[in-house]
């Protein structure tokens, strides 16, 4: 169309833009309203008080985030990775059920791996024993570690949101008594983000006021995993002598990580599965009823019990 008009001069049409027609900006690929991290592009929206119809996004994009990253190594940075390979990065956080769909077209996804912490030895006067690097924590944390030197004044515990806190809160009182392989205190992870990562600090000071610092980064999961047991199913029948074993299949669900799942056959522990699919067989060898259940453990270690079934093996 436009090289028709340059070649037979034709002259320039303008066409309104509708008032019902309206350009806002929004964050690229969301459509939601702009954050400080989302890539910014302009849509037209239609808007139609008299019906009314209004097609404007009213909701804050919540999937672009900006994420530190050891670029260096390409997982996720802490505050023991180098500086130098430190940059703030902005990712488009995929909802699940489109992950699969992300990783297979190439589409450009944040690590999932946090980076390999410099954490101290165990014998440093200055460090964090338990919990260790990486761990996954729940409920009340019982935090141990050194904090001693000849020049010794006091020690402060305190914890951060993010493996880069902007934000630091203390655990408990400060204290002046050194030690190995102490208490230092009692983390309570109640009421914060499941699934969230955070960095323990503690900070020893000397009496010529200069520092030391030791940090490892947990991940907290304080919501226990769901279980079922689907196989077998409640009032089923076996024969002894034509059924060889009892299939078992538990299927777990967790907000963050799985960890195993147990199986029990009256009241006794049959085996323990830590992979897809969570099977296990029972070997019938006598005839009678038998209870059924399966207990899921999530990496935290909390735990969820199945509903019972009761099935029977005639003789």
């Amino acid at each position: 169309m436009e090289y028709v008009h340059i070649r037979d001069s034709l002259p320039k049409e303008e066409w309104p833009r509708p008032s019902t027609v309206v350009e806002r900006v929004v964050c690229r690929t969301s459509g939601l309203l702009p954050t400080r991290s989302c890539p910014q592009v302009r849509e037209l929206f239609y808007v139609d008080p008299t019906v009314p119809i209004d097609t404007q996004p009213v909701q804050t994009d919540s999937y672009w985030e900006t994420v530190s990253v050891n670029v260096c190594s390409g997982r996720l940075a802490t505050l023991s990775s180098p500086p130098s390979c430190v940059e703030d990065l902005v990712f488009f956080d995929y909802p699940a059920e489109t992950r699969a769909w992300a990783r297979e077209t190439g589409q450009r996804m944040p690590p999932t791996e946090t980076d390999v912490s410099d954490a101290s030895s165990p014998f440093s006067p200055v460090t964090i024993i338990s919990p260790p690097d990486l761990a996954w924590v729940s409920g009340v944390v019982e935090v141990r570690g050194n904090a001693t030197d000849e020049a010794f004044a006091s020690y402060r515990l305190d914890y951060g949101a993010g493996t880069q806190p902007d934000v630091w809160l203390q655990i408990g009182e400060t204290q002046t008594e050194p030690g190995r392989d102490i208490l230092m205190g009692a983390w309570d992870t109640s009421g914060l983000s499941d699934g969230a990562v955070y960095t323990l600090r503690v900070q020893m000071v000397r009496t010529d006021n200069s520092l030391e610092t030791a940090y490892v980064s947990v991940t907290v999961d304080n919501q226990p995993p769901t279980v079922a047991l689907a196989e077998p199913e409640d009032g089923s029948t076996y024969r002894r002598g034509e059924d060889v074993f009892v299939p078992l299949r538990a299927e777990p669900d967790d907000n963050v990580q799985m960890a195993y799942v147990e199986f029990y056959i009256d009241g006794e522990m049959l085996a323990a599965s830590e992979e897809w699919p969570y099977t296990e067989r029972w070997n019938i060898a006598e005839s009678g009823e038998y209870e059924m259940w399966a207990v899921a453990f999530d990496a935290a270690g909390n735990s969820a019990e199945s509903g019972h079934v009761v099935i029977e093996v005639e003789p």
